[in-house]
């Protein structure tokens, strides 16, 4: 049975009871879950994005906070996807963060 928490600032998952994201079965093994219609800019961060974060879900939902997160908000989400198993190294954190904060944070069209 899966669980929903809520992240601080609104970000929801779905969760298996060890933490893991709770996947159809179809999707099972799917290597990562990069949706191609959600368009990610080239610019330095993107392949660790694709690396460490579609493992376990898709990017959809960074659309909806385009343009309203900064920095430090987008730096949490991150140490927040760290705590729940995303692989990235304090430095590749950081340059996450920045990806996210460039082209998704404030500034940045809707």
């Amino acid at each position: 049975m899966g669980v929903v928490k809520l992240f601080r600032g609104g970000l929801v998952a779905v969760l298996c009871a060890h933490g893991a994201p709770l996947l159809a079965a179809d999707e099972a093994q799917a290597p990562h879950r990069y949706n191609p219609n959600i368009e990610l800019p080239d610019s330095d961060g993107k392949a660790l994005v694709l690396r460490s974060c579609t493992q376990c879900h898709e990017l959809a939902g960074l659309a909806a906070y385009k343009g309203y997160w900064n920095r430090a908000k987008w730096k949490e989400l991150v140490v927040g996807m760290v705590k729940h198993g995303a692989v990235l190294q304090p430095a590749e954190q950081d340059m996450v963060t920045d990806y996210l904060t460039k082209n998704f944070g404030p500034g940045t069209q809707q």
